[in-house]
């Protein structure tokens, strides 16, 4: 987080994009839930203006993907999407 941080100016907002446990198709990732995700950007000095949930649909009920932002909420997604802000 250090890291992100100093490449950051202050007041810019970035996003972190996390893959949550039950996304099997990338073996190399760590699984990383959304609490403690959100407490390692607040602890790294950002603060965490959102979470998202992404990519609730599979593909072959691709037609109802417009419906995704209403669900965005919830934790239902393969993934989600954690928008901070350095401060």
């Amino acid at each position: 987080m250090r890291s992100v941080r100093a490449a950051l100016y202050a007041g810019r907002t970035t996003t972190s994009f996390l893959v949550l446990e039950h996304l099997l198709s990338d073996q190399d990732a760590i699984p990383v839930k959304r609490h403690r995700a959100r407490r390692m950007l607040r602890q790294g000095g950002f603060s965490v203006l959102r979470t998202d949930y992404l990519f609730v649909f599979p593909m072959f009920l691709k037609s109802l993907r417009g419906l995704e932002p209403l669900l965005s909420h919830w934790p239902l997604g393969a993934q989600f999407l954690v928008l901070c802000r350095k401060e």
